[in-house]
């Protein structure tokens, strides 16, 4: 994980068995807040996902490409 994504822990995000992002968050409250993402867009959906499956909010001010995470 350290060598693909940077993070030494963190939540891994999995499409078809393989990894294709990470993060890091607080979970507290039933709130996910991700302070720091490894990814693409399409991987960030399956984030998003997620977070509604399990009805926690997601919260964060990170960006890709300049576009804020929502």
């Amino acid at each position: 994980m350290k060598e693909r994504f940077g993070f030494g822990s963190a939540y891994l995000v999995f499409r078809n068995a393989e990894p294709v992002a990470a993060f890091k968050a607080n979970t507290r409250n039933k709130i996910i807040d991700v302070k720091d993402y490894e990814g693409s867009e399409k991987a960030w959906r399956i984030v998003k996902e997620f977070a509604w499956e399990h009805q926690m909010p997601l919260q964060t001010d990170l960006r890709i490409g300049g576009k804020k995470l929502q």
